[in-house]
């Protein structure tokens, strides 16, 4: 971006911390009649499209009912529905968590019919809708408006249009300006689509290929070009042995224990306790490079490896842990390979009951499993090209997390 549009911050009060520097003016406070003006179309047709009814999405804004929620509403009696334009701003009464005081949103979807449960305005030349989209976007600035209008129910909220539109905002007066705003931060929307894109796309990369290097359809080489030798089949207790070194717990001193989330979401560490509150439970000092399994819910992956991170730390006898046997495992190996739709399977036969709670991993059932696996160096190139691609989708998922922040700071700084 060039100089000209890159935003200089500003210390004046009536204008927003952050600017294009080629605005000096200050903002002028409206109230919302000065901008747009309630109105409410009844529709009258007898036939409608589905594709027309429209819903108002916290994450999406205005979209088809259809795309949003299916055919479910399609019987509904849809003649009392109002009629909402392009462009017009639209509130909606209902009540999420993210927004107990209703949603205000610019219609940019197209036109259509929506229920009773929205108010619909008619913006005038003042204002940008896409520009009073972005403004009402950042939650904190929507919330802390609404909330002086709206009557908070169990599901929905009551408010009056008129009182509504009393409330007062600091808007720039120039058009241009408003859309310059809206451009630079589609431009940071479109970065952030891109990079979840990205995201996605190796997400999906990384299932294909351990679907076909689990398989055996995708073989590595060794260093000369040969292949390696064929998979076989083995028990994991031929591969794994139990590792296990107790803890000789004292009252006084802070222990800090870690969990496994399910879906193979990984490892998370507890905060500190003293020993004294662990009473009688038997605890264990955790090694790096641990293959390691939540008992309970390993049925739906709630296994992981351990690292230095949780080196220091404890686990309970909940979380049995292994070791490579006779150097026929390779850790990062095995714990990807209970991660994929054959190993989630493999431990969901090990552990037998019913749902939830009650369907415990067998430790006899787990020793008895047989599954097939290649030789140690094939083992090792799979984790580490696997580990590759979970470095880049992390990486991405980074560039993610920081550009939304940026933005969240953009909304913060470039609207008074």
């Amino acid at each position: 971006m060039s100089n000209s549009t890159t935003p200089i911050k500003t210390e004046k009060k009536l204008v927003p911390e952050l600017r294009f520097k080629e605005f000096g003016y200050d903002y002028k406070n409206f109230r919302l009649s000065d901008l747009m003006t309630r109105y409410s179309e009844k529709n009258s047709d007898e036939e409608f499209k589905l594709e027309e009814i429209l819903s108002l999405s916290v994450k999406h804004g205005i979209v088809n009912r259809k795309d949003l929620i299916g055919d479910q509403y399609k019987n509904v009696n849809h003649k009392a529905y109002i009629k909402t334009r392009l462009n017009d701003f639209v509130f909606g009464k209902s009540i999420s968590a993210s927004y107990p005081f209703g949603v205000f949103k610019a219609n940019i979807h197209g036109d259509g019919l929506l229920s009773t449960l929205y108010y619909t305005f008619r913006m005038n030349n003042n204002i940008d809708p896409k520009y009073f989209d972005t403004y009402f976007s950042y939650q904190n600035r929507a919330n802390n408006f609404l909330r002086k209008f709206v009557l908070v129910g169990d599901r929905y909220i009551t408010t009056n249009p008129k009182f509504l539109l009393t409330g007062k905002v600091f808007v720039p007066t120039e058009i241009t300006e408003q859309q310059k705003i809206v451009t630079f931060l589609s431009a940071v929307d479109k970065k952030i689509q891109q990079l979840t894109k990205k995201k996605e796309l190796l997400e999906q990369y990384k299932k294909g290929v351990m679907q076909e290097l689990f398989s055996g359809q995708l073989r590595f080489k060794d260093e000369n070009g040969n292949p390696y030798p064929n998979w076989g089949k083995k028990r994991i207790d031929e591969i794994l042995k139990p590792f296990s070194d107790p803890v000789n717990v004292e009252n006084e001193t802070m222990y800090q224990q870690i969990g496994i989330r399910s879906h193979g979401k990984g490892i998370f560490h507890k905060v500190f306790v003293s020993g004294k509150s662990l009473g009688n439970k038997r605890v264990f000092w955790i090694k790096e490079n641990l293959f390691i399994v939540n008992i309970v819910f390993a049925w739906e992956k709630a296994v992981s490896m351990t690292t230095k991170s949780e080196l220091g730390m404890i686990a309970s006898h909940r979380f049995p842990m292994y070791q490579s046997k006779n150097n026929l495992a390779h850790i990062p190996f095995i714990t990807k390979y209970f991660l994929t739709p054959k190993g989630k399977y493999l431990l969901q036969l090990a552990s037998p009951g019913g749902a939830g709670r009650n369907k415990t991993l067998g430790k006899q059932n787990f020793n008895e499993l047989e599954i097939k696996i290649p030789s140690l160096k094939e083992q090792q190139k799979i984790a580490n090209y696997l580990s590759r691609i979970d470095t880049k989708i992390e990486s991405v998922n980074n560039q993610v997390t920081q550009t939304q922040t940026f933005k969240k700071g953009l909304l913060q700084q470039m609207f008074v």
